[in-house]
């Protein structure tokens, strides 16, 4: 089922996990509002969205890749994965730490997706007060909550 259509369900939900999609949507605004239409009074929705800061490396791929005309297909991502392992791309040896590097259906979700957007954190706070929606956090890796105690040991 699209996203989009969700409203068709005629139900709401507790709680809504959306990971991996409205970073997609040519307006990922309209996808979230789909989803607060279904949303319980009291009900959490989970988002997993692209961070502008974290996908700077992805961002300068993709700035290469529109550069160069690449066009997204089997063979060109599998060019392109070999010249970065092989050291001829080598400003984009950090792509070789994640697994999705490894797989054509997951390298062309990871860089080669016509759609991305990404999202600083004033964006996002835009996005959550359109939809009046409040922030309760991040989930993050426990050595990266460990690390952010470390330096603000008084944030809650």
């Amino acid at each position: 089922m699209d996203l989009m259509d969700a409203p068709l369900l005629n139900k709401s939900f507790d709680i809504i996990e959306c990971s991996g999609v409205l970073h997609h949507m040519r307006n990922p605004q309209v996808g979230l509002k789909s989803l607060k239409n279904v949303l319980k009074k009291d009900g959490f929705i989970k988002l997993g969205l692209y961070s502008e800061l974290a996908r700077q490396n992805i961002k300068a791929l993709r700035e290469y890749i529109q550069k160069f005309n690449i066009e997204c297909n089997n063979e060109n991502i599998r060019n392109f994965r070999y010249k970065i392992i092989s050291g001829e791309l080598h400003n984009f040896k950090k792509l070789l730490l994640s697994s999705d590097f490894y797989s054509i259906s997951a390298c062309r979700d990871l860089i080669f997706h016509v759609q991305e957007h990404r999202y600083n954190i004033n964006q996002l706070k835009i996005l959550l007060d359109d939809n009046e929606l409040n922030f309760q956090g991040f989930i993050l890796p426990h050595n990266i909550k460990s690390l952010y105690k470390n330096y603000f040991s008084e944030d809650q």
